[in-house]
C-alpha cells in the first residue's frame, strides 16, 4: 500500500509538471491573444474616442431615421426651449405626435416607455427633460456607455442634443433661478446668496473646495451641483452615481458620442438645423433660424416687469479664468469635444 501510494505521489507530481509546462506553453504562443483580452477589458479615454468615431462613421450612415421617433436630450439652460418649439411646429404640420414629457408627468401621464418605441408604433417626438431621464433611466433602452440594447422588437430613437458654453449655462441657470419666483429654488437661493453677487459667491465656493477638497458649505454646494449638471445630465444618476470625476467625464462622453445629432448653443444656426434637415423628412427646409431666446428676457416678457428688475449675472475674467483652469477643465474637455463632434457630423452628412 505504501508503494501504491507513493507511485500515487509521483504521478500527481508528473501530471502537475505537464499541466503547468503546457500552461505557461499556451501563455508564451499566445502572449498577444492574452494581453489584448485583457487590455479589451478595461475602458480607457482612447477606447471610448475611437468607439465614438466607428459609431459615428458606421451607425450614423446606416440609421434610418423614416419611421425612427425623434428623442430631444433638453439638458437644462442650453438653449432647448427653442428646439422645442421648433420641433413641436415642424411636427403639427406631418401630424406626428409631440409629447413634452416634462409636462405630462408632471400632471400624472405616463412616462416614456418600451411601448412608445415598438418597431409596431407610430414616431412620436419625445421633448421636455424627463423625456431623456426617462428614456435614459429605462435599462431596456441603453446601457451606461449610451449602447443601444433595445433589440428588434424596439426602434432606436434619433438622439438630439445641444451643449452650451459651461460658465456661460452656469450663469444663466443662476440667474434663472433668482429671477423666477415659482422656481423652486427661488428662496432658497433668496436666503444663500442675498444681494451678494454671483462672483463673490462662486469665489467662495473655490476657496471651500480648495480647501476641503469638496464643498462643505450649502452655499458652495448649490453652485458646485449645476457645475457639473450638463455632463450629468448625458448619463443619468444610475450610471454616474459613485464614481470619480475623471470616470463620470468618460462615461459623459461615450453617451455623447452616441447621439446621432450634436450640436452648440452658441451656433445653432450652423450646427443644429443642417444635421435635423438632413435627418428628419418633415423638417422645415426653409426654416434659417432656431430663433434662442434668453431666458431672462422671456421671464421679462411672462411678467412684465421692468428689466431693471432683471439684472443678469457677471463675472469677471479671473474668476472665469480660475473656474476654467481649476473646477471646470472636465466640463470644458467635454464642451470642446462637442465641437468637434458636431463638426464631424457635418462633414459626415455633406459627403454621403
Amino acid at each position: 500500500m505504501q508503494i501504491i501510494t507513493c507511485n500515487k505521489k509521483k504521478f500527481l507530481l508528473i501530471l502537475f509538471l505537464l499541466l503547468s509546462g503546457s500552461i505557461v506553453w499556451y501563455y508564451d504562443i499566445n502572449r498577444s491573444v492574452i494581453s489584448n483580452f485583457l487590455s479589451n477589458a478595461v475602458i480607457t479615454k482612447d477606447k471610448i474616442e475611437h468607439v465614438g468615431k466607428d459609431f459615428a462613421h458606421n451607425s450614423l450612415t446606416s440609421f434610418n431615421a423614416i419611421n425612427a421617433s425623434v428623442l430631444f436630450c433638453h439638458v437644462p439652460k442650453a438653449g432647448g426651449s427653442s428646439v422645442q418649439m421648433m420641433l413641436e411646429g415642424w411636427a403639427k404640420k406631418y401630424g406626428i405626435e409631440t409629447r413634452n414629457q416634462h409636462t405630462i408627468t408632471k400632471r400624472g401621464g405616463p412616462k416614456l416607455n418600451s411601448n412608445d418605441l415598438r418597431t409596431t408604433s407610430k414616431p412620436k417626438v419625445f421633448i421636455g427633460h424627463n423625456a431623456w431621464i426617462q428614456y435614459k433611466n429605462n435599462i431596456e433602452f441603453e446601457s451606461c456607455d449610451g449602447s443601444w440594447i433595445g433589440g428588434n422588437t424596439l426602434r432606436q430613437p434619433l438622439k438630439v442634443v445641444v451643449l452650451r458654453e459651461p460658465i456661460d449655462r452656469l450663469v444663466s441657470l443662476y440667474d434663472f433661478v433668482r429671477h423666477k419666483l415659482r422656481h423652486p429654488k427661488f428662496e432658497l437661493y433668496e436666503r444663500l446668496y442675498g444681494n451678494q453677487s454671483l462672483d463673490f459667491h462662486l469665489n467662495n465656493m473655490m476657496d471651500d473646495v480648495e480647501a476641503n477638497g469638496k464643498p462643505t458649505k450649502k452655499t458652495s454646494s448649490h453652485l458646485w451641483t449645476p457645475m457639473w449638471e450638463q455632463m450629468h445630465f448625458l448619463s443619468q444618476l444610475r450610471c454616474y452615481e459613485g464614481k470619480t470625476f475623471d470616470e463620470n467625464y468618460e462615461i459623459a462622453l461615450s453617451n455623447l458620442q452616441k447621439f446621432h445629432v450634436i450640436a452648440i448653443m452658441e451656433k445653432m444656426d450652423s450646427t443644429l438645423l443642417p444635421q435635423l434637415k438632413y435627418w428628419l423628412p418633415w423638417a422645415n427646409k426653409k426654416t434659417e433660424k432656431v430663433g434662442v431666446q434668453n431666458s431672462i428676457d422671456s421671464l421679462i416678457d411672462k411678467t412684465k416687469q421692468k428689466s431693471a428688475a432683471f439684472s443678469k449675472s457677471v463675472l469677471s475674467p479671473a474668476t472665469r479664468e480660475r473656474l476654467m483652469k481649476k473646477h471646470m477643465t472636465k466640463q470644458f474637455e467635454l464642451y470642446e469635444k462637442a465641437k468637434t463632434l458636431a463638426k464631424e457630423r457635418l462633414d459626415l452628412i455633406d459627403n454621403v
